[in-house]
C-alpha cells in the first residue's frame, strides 16, 4: 500500500481527534488548559500545596510559592492488516482510528484526573448522608455547593456516575451546575468542583501528534499517537466529595427510574 496513504490518513485524523479530546476529556473541561509556548517552563504560583501527576505518572504533593509541574507522555496506537485496509475507504479507516484512539486518550486523561481527586481526599471537604427523598437530595447538593461559596469561589461542576446522569439532571435544574457524568465516579458519590480558573490546570507541552508506523514485515499499516501533558490541582480544599446512601421509597425509584439495581439499602457509606 502506498506510503502516502498512511501519511494522508495521519494528517486527516490529527486535528479532528485533537478537537474531540479537547471537548470530551474531563480534566480539560474542568481545569484551565494552558498550552505552553516553545521553551516555556511549566512553573506556576501556588498557595501552598499542589497535588500533581509526577514524572512516574503517580500522584504527588509539591510545596512552595512556585511549583514546577512535571509532564508525562501519553501514547497509543492503531494498526490494520493491509488486506483488510484494501477493503476500506480512507473515510472508513479514518473513522475507525478516530473512535478507537479518541476513546483511549480520553480514558487515559480521565484516569489521571480521578487519581488526583483520590489523592485530594485528605485535603478536600468530605461529607456523607442518608437520603430519603428528592427534597433531601436537593438540599444535599445545595449544601455541598455552599461549602465552596464560603471561600467566595463559584461552584461550577458536578461529577457523578454516568448511570445516574438522568437523575442528577433532574435534580440540578435549580442548582446552576454543569453536570459531567463519568463511569470512573462511584455510584454512591458525587463531586462538586469550583470554577476551573481556581482549581487547577492541564498544561500542554505537545499537542496530539500522529505519525505513520507501517510494518511491511507484518503486512500492516499503523499510526502512533502521542501527547505531552501535565496535570495539577492548586486548590484541592475547594473540592467537595459527598458520599451518600439512597433509601427512598420504591415508588420514588419507579417514578423517576434513574437508580440502578446496584444501589442497595444495605450499602453503607463511611467517611474516615
Amino acid at each position: 500500500m502506498p506510503k502516502q496513504n498512511s501519511q494522508q490518513i495521519a494528517a486527516a485524523v490529527q486535528n479532528p481527534m485533537q478537537q474531540l479530546v479537547d471537548k470530551y476529556s474531563i480534566p480539560r473541561r474542568v481545569l484551565t488548559v494552558d498550552r505552553l509556548p516553545s521553551g516555556a517552563m511549566p512553573i506556576y504560583d501556588s498557595n501552598g500545596s499542589v497535588i500533581l501527576i509526577n514524572e512516574s505518572v503517580q500522584t504527588a504533593v509539591r510545596h512552595g510559592a512556585r511549583v514546577e509541574i512535571p509532564t508525562v507522555e501519553i501514547t497509543t496506537n492503531f494498526s490494520v492488516n493491509i488486506a483488510a485496509f484494501q477493503l476500506m475507504t480512507l473515510e472508513d479507516i479514518g473513522r475507525r482510528i478516530t473512535v478507537t484512539v479518541e476513546n483511549d486518550l480520553i480514558t487515559r486523561e480521565d484516569d489521571l484526573f480521578f487519581e488526583l481527586l483520590k489523592a485530594s481526599e485528605s485535603t478536600c471537604q468530605r461529607d456523607s448522608s442518608i437520603i430519603r427523598d428528592l427534597n433531601e437530595f436537593n438540599e444535599v447538593i445545595f449544601s455541598a455547593a455552599i461549602n465552596i461559596e464560603k471561600y467566595d469561589i463559584r461552584p461550577q461542576f458536578l461529577i457523578c456516575n454516568e448511570k445516574q446522569q438522568k437523575f442528577f439532571s433532574h435534580l440540578m435544574i435549580n442548582h446552576g451546575l454543569e453536570m459531567i457524568p463519568s463511569k470512573l465516579c462511584d455510584s454512591n458519590t458525587f463531586y462538586i468542583l469550583p470554577s476551573k480558573e481556581t482549581f487547577g490546570t492541564v498544561l500542554i507541552r505537545q499537542d496530539l501528534t500522529c505519525v505513520p508506523t507501517d510494518n511491511p514485515i507484518e503486512a500492516s499499516l499503523g499510526w502512533a499517537f502521542f501527547e505531552i501533558i501535565g496535570m495539577a490541582l492548586f486548590n484541592p480544599k475547594y473540592l467537595v466529595k459527598h458520599e451518600f446512601v439512597y433509601r427512598g421509597q420504591d415508588k420514588f425509584k419507579s417514578k423517576y427510574d434513574y437508580f440502578e439495581k446496584s444501589w442497595k439499602e444495605e450499602d453503607e457509606v463511611t467517611v474516615a
